[in-house]
């Protein structure tokens, strides 16, 4: 499934994944939806909706936590300000490891969250913004910077089940809480 392996890529960029039972030394938890089998593969974890009449595509869901030594010596107040200024195309797409010409900026939100604050939004992925990506994708994302790494929540399908698929992609996407 090419866009299965999407989700996965995607997931791959950040590099953890952990599901819903992490504990506090794996830095973060969240929820996947109930039903949905997660599979493991290295370091990822994803969750994929079974199959649904009402669904075209695969939709899935991942969460990980990438480690950045570049951003060991940043503060958490200084991290604040980056993450809760405007983000732009080339900002999210630096951020999936995407060409900014193979990605949309649908919508990006940001509230505070506990001394931090928490990132969204909701990219197209066009196709070729990875290797095997053949088709566009809708991806709704969420994110916390956090002195030396990143934590994020991301939710994957093609655009015709985006509103089928949304309530059930927030739910997990603002699930998502470091620790």
């Amino acid at each position: 499934m090419p866009l299965r392996r999407l989700a996965l890529a995607t997931a791959a960029i950040a590099a953890l994944l952990v599901p819903a039972a992490a504990t506090a030394a794996e830095g973060y938890t969240v929820t996947f939806p109930a039903g949905w089998p997660q599979e493991t593969h290295g370091d990822i974890v994803s969750a994929t909706m079974p199959d649904s009449p009402t669904i075209t595509g695969p939709v899935s869901c991942n969460s990980q936590l990438n480690r950045m030594a570049s951003m060991d010596g940043i503060s958490q107040a200084d991290l604040n300000v980056y993450a809760s200024g405007a983000w732009t195309v080339a900002d999210w797409a630096n951020l999936l490891g995407v060409e900014a010409a193979k990605l949309e900026m649908v919508e990006t939100a940001v509230k505070p969250y506990g001394g931090l604050y928490f990132r969204t939004g909701l990219v197209r992925l066009l196709p070729g913004a990875f290797p095997e990506q053949q088709v566009e994708v809708d991806a709704l994302i969420g994110l916390y910077l956090l002195p030396g790494r990143i934590v994020l929540a991301g939710c994957y399908a093609v655009p015709e089940d985006l509103a089928a698929s949304r309530p059930i992609f927030e739910a997990t996407v603002n699930s998502l809480r470091p620790q």
